[in-house]
C-alpha cells in the first residue's frame, strides 16, 4: 500500500510548507505577522486539500479545484513577497535553498496524466 509520503505532490507539497516556514522565519517584524502568517496559512491550506485528495478519492474531483485556488492564492502572496522585497533578508545559502523550493521548475509535471 502507498503510503502518503510516496505521492510525489504531498512530497512538494510539504517541503512548499517547510520553504515557508524557514523564509517568514527571516521576514521583517512587520511583514512576519501580517503576509507571512498569511502564506503560512495557506502552505498549509495546501498540504491539508492534497491530504484530503490522497485520502478520499471519491471527493478528490471536488477538492482539486480548491488546491487549484489555494496554489494559486499563494501564488500571489510570493509575488507580492518579492515585490515588497521580504526575500533580501534571507542569507546566501539559505536564500538559495528556499527560492529553490519556492519556484516551481521548469517541466516538471505535478499531476502527470
Amino acid at each position: 500500500m502507498m503510503q502518503r509520503k510516496d505521492i510525489p505532490i504531498w512530497r512538494d507539497a510539504t517541503q512548499l510548507l517547510l520553504a515557508v516556514e524557514q523564509a517568514v522565519r527571516h521576514f521583517p517584524r512587520y511583514h512576519k505577522y501580517t503576509l507571512g502568517t498569511e502564506m503560512r496559512q495557506q502552505a498549509m491550506k495546501i498540504c491539508q486539500l492534497v491530504s484530503r485528495s490522497w485520502q478520499d478519492k471519491a471527493r478528490a474531483p471536488e477538492t482539486l479545484p480548491r488546491l487549484v485556488l489555494a496554489v494559486d492564492d499563494l501564488k500571489i502572496q510570493l509575488q507580492l513577497g518579492r515585490e515588497l522585497p521580504v526575500f533580501r533578508y534571507l542569507k546566501g545559502g539559505l536564500k538559495r535553498r528556499i527560492v529553490y523550493r519556492l519556484v516551481i521548475q521548469p517541466g516538471v509535471e505535478l499531476c502527470p496524466s
